[in-house]
This record gives C-alpha cells, sequence and structure tokens, in this order.
C-alpha cells in the first residue's frame, strides 16, 4: 500500500521503480495481475526514455497541466464540482483525527484528501491490526479493520474506481496506465483479502 502512495505523490524515478516488490501485492489475489502486468511492462530495467515518459505522464495527469486531468483529490471527484477542499476533505480529516493519524507533508502541502495521504492512512490501520495480532490483542485488530472496511465505504470506494478510470483512460504510459488498475484492484480487495 505504501508503494501506491509513493507512486501518486512524486514523479517516479529509476530506484522507485525498481524497488517495486511485486509480492508485496500477492495478498491481493489475483485482480492485481493485469494491473502489475501493463505497470512493469517495460520497467525491468528502464531507459532515460521510458523514465523520461513516465515523469512526463505524471506531470500531464496529476500536476495540472491539462483541463480537465484525473487530479489525485478525492474532493475532485465526489463533489457535484470539480474542486479541491470540499466536504469529503473534511470527513477524511475526521478519520484522520479519530485515529491520530498524522499526515507528513513535504514542501509540496498538499491537501489530505490526496490519495496518497489517504493510501497510507490506510497502511496505517493495517499495520494497527497487524501489531494488534502479534499482541493477542484481536479486539483491536478488527476495530482497525473495521475503520479500513469504514474507509473504504465512505471514501476510497467512492471516488478511486472512477479516478482510476479517468487515469486509465488519460494515461500515455504503460506505467501509469497499469497502476490505474493495480490501485482499482487493492482498493476493491481491502478487507476481503487480509
Amino acid at each position: 500500500m505504501e508503494w501506491l502512495a509513493r507512486a501518486y505523490w512524486n514523479v517516479p524515478g529509476a530506484e522507485f521503480l525498481k524497488s517495486l516488490n511485486r509480492s508485496d501485492f500477492d495478498v491481493y489475489g489475483e485482480a492485481v495481475t493485469e494491473g502489475m502486468t501493463l505497470m512493469c511492462s517495460d520497467l525491468e530495467s528502464p531507459s532515460e526514455k521510458v523514465l523520461q515518459a513516465i515523469a512526463v505522464d505524471f506531470t500531464t495527469l496529476f500536476a495540472g497541466c491539462r483541463p480537465g486531468a484525473p487530479y489525485p483529490y478525492e474532493s475532485i471527484f465526489s463533489g457535484g464540482e470539480r474542486l479541491m477542499m470540499q466536504e469529503s476533505r473534511e470527513s477524511v480529516l475526521e478519520y484522520y483525527k479519530e485515529d491520530e493519524y498524522a499526515v507528513v507533508q513535504d514542501e509540496s502541502r498538499e491537501p489530505e484528501d490526496h490519495i496518497s495521504h489517504e493510501l497510507r492512512y490506510v497502511a496505517s490501520l493495517y499495520g494497527k491490526a497487524a501489531a494488534a495480532s502479534a499482541h493477542g490483542d484481536d479486539d483491536a485488530a478488527r476495530a482497525s479493520l473495521a475503520r479500513v472496511a469504514s474507509f473504504k465505504a465512505e471514501h476510497l470506494g467512492r471516488w478511486v474506481p472512477v479516478f482510476c478510470r479517468e487515469v486509465e483512460a488519460s494515461a500515455e504510459t504503460p506505467f501509469f496506465k497499469g497502476l490505474a488498475r493495480l490501485t482499482q484492484a487493492v482498493v476493491e480487495s481491502m478487507c476481503s483479502e487480509r
């Protein structure tokens, strides 16, 4: 999950692309295979040309370089108008606050409903569930997984499928087309595969 969050945060460079461990996604089942295969089709040893194409695609898709681009913010997809900083952002902040989750910002200061923040939040909940299970606290583990299910139902599950379809339709590179399919498969399988 953390790898997905990072893929939407910054332009993926050679080292980041090499850090993809396909086995990290095995837990999500066969649904991710198609996206993973497409995404990784030219990443075994990425050339400068491939890296440049991925960088241009990232900027075009997510950095405001094209009208109607699939910007990676929930509020763009959940309101009637494609505007940022809407009601869904406030609801996301409530989840973060209730779970004492602190958004880690870098110099870009992206809004809290950015897909990377939301995926990192879910990863933190899975981490809490795993830690609770390791300590024999099954009630705490179930509570964390219930929070994942709730957040998926109220947030990720509502906007990420549409976002992913737009990314796949707009992307120029196999990497981002595959990343969109992979992301959608991961979000759809949350709580059911773990």
